[in-house]
């Protein structure tokens, strides 16, 4: 093919200019046969591009700029698909071109399939980071392999944008991973180069919060990121400066690291305003300092701006605990006119400095139906119903949109709408911004490059891209002017279409109508749900409904059927409300405080399709039905084991008998679960806070038990001189549902005495047992298993541990915690544990014996076609995590006394403190082991029956997926095994390397 005939058959603004490029690129070197072969591959998909010009322009920048040009030919005339992604990036954004031009070999990264098109989740990306700068010793070294680091990565991320290989939900989330990452980075990098230079020692106790689209995990390219620097109010750091002071000098030197411009540009531009006081408020400030302003100087829009805030770097525990400071001063149980009222007031501020500008009509953020009125429609209803929905909690627009929608909020169309004009909006603003890294939002003036931005977008041209954009728009801003400015406190409902039928429901030839409805509607079985609804409609062959009931039922039932079909069980939801409504004391009266109260209707709902077993209790013990909506279910953070003791022994004293003492336990174990478990299923509760209800429970009901044989066997005096330690999940306080009570028993006084009691206390554990508590006592961890003594005294176990004990034993003592009984006996206790579990760091024959222990286990207890399934045993689950964790401390807890943790969350904060872990594999196992932990006790509470096999298709995994808020199965599995993948890697590297 001729260079002629090439340039012919593409349409050039400049054919002549892109002869002579042509020419160019053939006349270089050793170059002319491997361009003829490049030549009709390089035409094919110049004719397609959307700015020809530009693309054969930049291609012959970065061919200029290559060594081995002839072998870069051959190559791309080879693999087409890098042709077409190297091209498509130099038609459409200079800056990602100018990147490749100054970095030709980055092009490598285009060809590698795998590595292209998958994402990199923060941790690799910190990781990856890391590799690049350790072998640098100077900090300005390190600040350029950062940015050159963000050339290459930001470069990735756009060409799966540009070629549509990504949505746009996958492009921003990558973008904020990478940006996490860049901080972290940055925090490490700056803190090593000051605590060196100001001789500072200790943990800085520093936590840095994302906000805006940053803690949204939303960010466009060119966007600067909005910062929050919070520390400790206890900094465990000295040195030759006020701790105050460096924290504030470290502040100021990351945002510098981030933000000043080197020979490879910036990072990212750093936005500090959104911090208490803004531009005037310190650089950082302490938990109790934002606490004290939050609560008394905050202004509306501030807790609006607070939606979004996200910790994203620094310490763990201090992110942590300001995102649950935060929490409750965002979302109010009770939502003001006044608050409203401003985040009105603040919008039409915002549109009328737009139109003064002359930007209505041009800047897609904040002119008309643009971004701002999708944003601000979802956050508006997010603090309205924030306070009683957790679910609607997310800093993710897309993220709130549809969670506004599952809780009736947002009809499903709107929210559908708003969902597709935000993603094209956004889409839009990436290719605008991405041309020449520009932080703008505006559409272009100019006739030719609004053309340009056209056909980057897929257009043929302006007039029908402006005439989708304006469509979308206009779309927008009625839904936004109907629901910002509408009745959005109430639930929207279809209603209509359901009341329609109600009215019918008695007439037989509705029935072929209601049947397809409810099949349309996802019921599983339609003419079981007819007949549900029937009863208290019409009633049944024993007798018609009262008036009284039709009446309050007609008032209720569209509702009803509205929240039921957003569920992921419309039957489970429906049969639910039928079962409670057929043992209640007056129907007629429960209907009609759904009707003043559809949030209890929904959440009784919700509690019969997430955890089936709890709605049975309810069923069965409807004064269970105070507590769900009482203030216990809304506290924050976990009950205090005094106020659940307290409350247990105020119950058991008029219990006198055995039997009425046993009842009393039966009760309150039943009210606790259902109380801890509704938490859970209704997200008013995190993942720690759930394993410490729990712990609580059971540590209480350990002690109730105790005491109570104690007295029957009347052996109080033995019980003084005993003390219950914890060991396995009871022992690491992160128990779930189905746990066993894994306690060894030791004693100071007549052994005789001391086996009674706890022969006793096992038989009521039994007793109880039969009765529905979760009192299964484990006895495999005492000294010599199922078949050693009960009970020990303290010199005993000292010398079974030094002169008998396995590896695997000590190991086991690492969980170990004080449970009931005598408190001094149980604190020498736990030091005789410390004293051997940490008696010395590992012996390689010691590592080896453990990882054979870990094998062993899988290869006896794991189905080997459940490696991929099992969250517990299998690859990546739980396990891996804890036997991991378990060999870090064991190695560093004989020099490091404070990774001496039982609980594992806590124990792998205190590695990373003490530096015996990295961070990315930190934020790894951290993760994953909340999210297993998590998806463990969702599995429980869906059957009631202990299992660590994860469904792989069907109804339990809609739900299991509905339930940690992910619609699409597939997504949920991909992002599953995602997380065993990474746990995987770590593993590999951390216990078995």
């Amino acid at each position: 093919m001729e260079i002629v005939s090439a340039v012919k058959a593409i349409t050039f603004i400049e054919p002549e200019r892109a002869r002579r490029i042509f020419e160019s690129l053939q006349d270089a070197p050793s170059c002319v046969e491997s361009f003829e072969l490049l030549l009709p591959a390089l035409t094919d998909v110049l004719k397609k591009s959307p700015e020809p010009d530009m693309a054969i322009n930049n291609f012959e920048r970065w061919a200029s700029n290559i060594t081995g040009r002839s072998l870069y030919y051959r190559l791309l005339s080879e693999h087409r698909a890098l042709l077409e992604i190297l091209l498509a990036v130099c038609a459409s954004s200079q800056f990602f071109a100018e990147i490749l031009i100054q970095n030709p070999e980055i092009v490598e990264i285009l060809g590698d399939q795998q590595l292209r098109q998958r994402p990199k989740t923060a941790a690799e990306l910190h990781r990856e980071i890391a590799t690049l700068i350790a072998p640098c010793h100077s900090f300005l070294l390190k600040l350029d392999r950062l940015r050159h680091f963000k050339q290459r990565e930001i470069l990735r991320i756009g060409a799966m944008d540009i070629t549509n290989t990504w949505e746009l939900p996958q492009v921003a989330r990558a973008i904020s991973d990478f940006a996490d990452a860049c901080v972290q980075t940055a925090y490490e990098v700056c803190h090593e180069e000051l605590s060196a230079k100001y001789n500072m020692r200790g943990n800085p106790g520093i936590a840095i919060i994302g906000m805006g689209k940053l803690g949204g995990h939303e960010l466009n390219y060119s966007s600067d990121i909005d910062l929050i620097f919070v520390c400790s109010d206890n900094p465990k750091i000295e040195g030759d400066i006020p701790e105050a002071q460096y924290l504030a000098k470290l502040a100021e030197a990351i945002v510098q690291a981030l933000s000043n411009r080197m020979t490879r540009g910036i990072v990212f531009r750093v936005d500090m305003r959104l911090r208490p006081e803004g531009r005037f408020g310190a650089m950082v400030r302490s938990l109790e300092g934002c606490r004290q302003y939050y609560e008394s100087w905050a202004e509306t829009w501030e807790f609006q701006a607070l939606i979004k805030s996200r910790f994203m770097a620094g310490d763990a525990l201090v992110g942590e605990t300001f995102e649950r400071l935060v929490q409750p001063l965002v979302y109010r149980r009770f939502v003001l006119d006044t608050t409203i009222d401003d985040v009105r007031r603040n919008k039409r501020r915002m549109e009328k400095q737009s139109q003064v500008a002359g930007e209505w009509e041009t800047n897609l953020k904040n002119g008309y139906g643009g971004i701002r009125d999708i944003e601000f429609t979802a956050q508006l209803m997010q603090l309205a119903h924030g306070g009683r929905l957790p679910r609607v909690r997310t800093g993710n627009t897309l993220q709130a949109l549809d969670n506004l929608r599952d809780a009736g909020f947002l009809p499903a169309d709107d929210a559908a709408l708003l969902a597709q004009a935000y993603c094209f909006l956004r889409t839009v603003e990436h290719r605008i911004q991405i041309l020449n890294e520009l932080q703008t939002h505006h559409l272009p003036t100019d006739e030719a490059e609004m053309n340009r931005l056209a056909r980057r977008l897929g257009f043929e041209g302006r007039d029908p891209f402006m005439a989708h954009l304006n469509a979308e728009r206009g779309k927008v801003r009625e839904v936004f002017e109907r629901l910002f400015y509408g009745e959005h406190f109430k639930k929207q409902s279809d209603g209509g279409g359901w009341r329609d039928l109600l009215q019918a429901i008695e007439v037989s030839k509705a029935k072929s109508q209601w049947i397809k409805k409810l099949q349309a509607s996802g019921f599983e079985e339609p003419e079981k749900a007819l007949q549900l609804l029937r009863l208290p409609l019409v009633g049944s062959q024993h007798g018609q409904a009262s008036p009284e009931t039709r009446r309050a039922f007609l008032q209720i039932a569209p509702d009803l059927l509205s929240l039921a079909v957003r569920s992921p069980s419309p039957d489970a939801f429906i049969g639910a409300i039928d079962s409670l409504a057929a043992t209640a004391p007056n129907a007629s009266q429960l209907y009609v405080s759904f009707h003043d109260s559809p949030e209890v209707m929904r959440r009784l709902g919700e509690l019969a399709v997430y955890a089936p077993p709890l709605m049975e209790q309810v069923v069965r013990h409807q004064e269970l039905l105070d507590l769900l909506f009482s203030d216990e279910i809304i506290e924050q953070g976990a009950k205090p084991r005094e106020l659940m003791t307290e409350q247990l022994v105020q119950r058991l004293k008029p219990a006198k008998s055995h039997e009425a003492r046993l009842k009393v336990i039966e009760a309150f174990s039943r009210r606790e679960t259902v109380r801890i478990g509704a938490r859970d299923v209704w997200g008013e509760t995190e993942p720690v806070d759930t394993a410490a209800d729990l712990y609580n429970l059971s540590a209480c009901l350990v002690e109730a038990i105790f005491n109570t044989a104690a007295q029957q066997s009347e052996l109080a005096d033995a019980a003084e001189e005993m003390a219950l330690i914890g060991m396995g999940k009871l022992g690491g306080k992160e128990l779930n549902y189905s746990s066993d009570w894994d306690l060894i028993f030791v004693h100071s006084g007549d052994s005789k005495k001391a086996n009674r009691l706890v022969e006793g206390f096992l038989a009521l554990c039994a007793e109880l047992k039969t009765r529905g508590v979760p009192s299964n006592i484990d006895p495999r961890l005492r000294p010599e298993g199922r078949f050693g003594s009960l009970t020990r005294p303290i010199d005993s176990f000292k010398e079974y541990y030094e002169t008998q004990a396995e590896v695997w034993e000590k190991q086991a003592l690492i969980k170990t915690s004080f449970v009931a009984g005598n408190q001094i006996l149980g604190k020498e206790m736990l030091g005789l544990v410390n004293e051997v579990t940490y008696a010395h760091s590992l012996t390689k024959e010691e590592t080896s014996e453990i990882r054979h222990m870990k094998s062993r286990l899988e290869n006896e207890r794991l189905n080997p076609d459940h490696r991929e399934i099992d969250i517990k045993l299998g690859r990546g689950g739980l396990t891996d995590i804890e036997f991991t964790v378990q060999l870090l401390q064991m190695r560093s807890g004989f020099e490091k006394p404070d990774v001496r943790q039982p609980n594992t969350l806590q124990a792998l904060h205190a590695l990373l403190t003490s530096a015996h872990i990295e961070r990315p594999d930190f934020l790894v196992l951290y993760n994953a082991y909340r999210y297993l932990y998590s998806l463990r006790n969702r599995m429980y509470l869906l059957s009631g029956l202990p299992t660590d096999l994860l469904p792989t298709e069907g109804p339990r995994l809609t739900i299991l997926a509905r339930g940690i808020g992910t619609h699409d199965t597939n997504r949920f599995l991909h992002n599953h095994h995602t997380r065993l993948d990474e746990v995987s890697q770590v593993v590999k590297r951390l216990f078995w390397s």
